[in-house]
């Protein structure tokens, strides 16, 4: 099946500021993350967020796996301004069935930013990032598809079991934040204009998408908190309009529970020669 697409420039290389102060202790992250940040600790590049739950919809014509989901976000901090990278990694075989393409789409973050609110910012495809069916809307300017708000909202709090959240931004139309720019259009085409994963095969052509990061650039009332004060808060990103919590699997939380206990031997092993 064909899909309209547009190719865009490029993306400049983000600048990071150094961490500020911190909030608290988060849950223990994966051995993967920490790899991953040990060996960025030197680069110029967006820290990258250790996420803890993914939100989804369920809905006729596409079946989602829900333990297949997945995605980043890449976070820098300059002064009172945030710089975002959602970008969707799911496997194709996360979504299964072309009838329900809006479900494929990344559509939103949770995030917790103590002490500021958002006042604003732009929304735009990444460089290096596809345009799909996006028809005359703008891939430098989204944030007439975009909204944000100071609280949590839509299924970030309806959802039973999804972690508290004070900041959402999202491509939902829900009536409840504040679109960042706008009309045109009179209301936003919600999920359309989330991102899409580069390994989908079945999105097609009803629905807009972009494959496969979004970059936001919000602006704060204050001075941001740093990263590690951003990841030590609760991180939630939302697929399709979202209805239901993803459980991990039982395999993956037995890996990080054997983990937790190979971490403890050297420990026990010193009780014990005591």
């Amino acid at each position: 099946m064909r899909i309209a697409l547009a190719r865009v420039a490029g993306s400049p290389v983000l600048d990071k500021s150094p961490p500020r102060k911190g909030f608290g202790m988060k849950r223990t992250s994966s051995v993967l993350l920490g790899a991953l940040l040990l060996f960025g600790a030197g680069s110029a590049q967006a820290t990258l967020l250790s996420v803890d739950q993914f939100i989804y919809q369920s809905a006729a014509g596409t079946t989602v796996t829900p333990s297949l989901l997945n995605g980043t976000i890449d976070v820098t901090v300059s002064g009172s301004t945030l710089i975002i990278l959602l970008t969707n990694t799911s496997p194709d075989g996360a979504f299964v069935g072309g009838g329900a393409p809006s479900t494929m789409l990344l559509s939103g973050f949770g995030i917790q930013l103590p002490g500021v609110n958002i006042t604003g910012g732009t929304v735009a495809v990444n460089g290096g990032s596809t345009a799909l069916n996006f028809g005359a809307q703008s891939t430098s300017v989204l944030g007439n598809q975009w909204l944000y708000a100071n609280a949590s909202i839509d299924g970030f709090t309806s959802i039973v079991g999804a972690l508290a959240v004070d900041t959402v931004v999202s491509s939902v139309n829900n009536g409840t934040g504040t679109r960042f720019i706008g009309p045109p259009p009179t209301t936003i085409d919600g999920p359309d204009f989330g991102a899409l994963s580069s390994s989908e095969t079945e999105f097609g052509l009803s629905q807009a998408g972009v494959q496969d990061t979004v970059k936001f650039v919000l602006t704060l009332d204050g001075p941001a908190p740093s990263e590690s004060i951003i990841d030590a808060g609760h991180i939630v990103l939302a697929f399709g309009s979202p209805e239901l919590l993803a459980i991990p699997e039982p395999s993956a939380t037995l890996m990080l529970g054997l983990g937790m206990a190979l971490l403890g031997l050297p420990v026990l092993r010193r009780k014990f020669t005591q």
